[in-house]
């Protein structure tokens, strides 16, 4: 098992960094049950999910 830690700051350039870095991870083969991804607010946490649903669709379930 290999741990990886993604630090990204909250400045607004950075927005869809977070989410493209997650979705690379998924991508080449990281469980999405093993991603821990924090934000400040309820909204960002759901703009940051449905982003990644839509970068790697086949691979997480709609259920997230």
């Amino acid at each position: 098992m290999m741990n990886i830690r993604v630090i990204q700051p909250p400045y607004p350039k950075h927005v869809s960094d977070t989410p493209a870095s997650i979705a690379y991870m998924i991508d080449q083969g990281v469980p999405p049950s093993s991603i821990i991804a924090m934000t400040f607010t309820n909204k960002a946490a759901r703009e940051m999910r449905d982003r990644i649903q839509q970068m790697v669709p086949h691979k997480l379930s709609s259920t997230s």
